[in-house]
């Protein structure tokens, strides 16, 4: 179990410009942990992460909207 113990210290202490292996951290592990079951157990942690990157941040926005539109639409959407 991953843990988000003041996760949102350690980002609000990047740097700007994020560095791109910031950015692809977002893109490949926070943002798909919302799929996964035990969601309910950290997603205020998790929500929390997330929004700290969109203001430290606010270009990534749209990637993470993007994002997230996409794997909702793939969840809800039957063959």
């Amino acid at each position: 179990m991953i843990s988000f113990v003041a996760p949102h210290s350690i980002i609000n202490g990047f740097a700007l410009p994020l560095k791109e292996e910031h950015k692809l951290f977002l893109l490949r592990v926070l943002i798909p942990l919302h799929k996964v079951k035990s969601l309910s157990c950290y997603h205020p942690q998790l929500a929390y992460c997330v929004v700290q990157y969109l203001e430290k941040d606010p270009a990534l926005t749209e990637s993470v909207s993007l994002r997230v539109s996409v794997q909702f639409h793939a969840l809800t959407t039957t063959e």
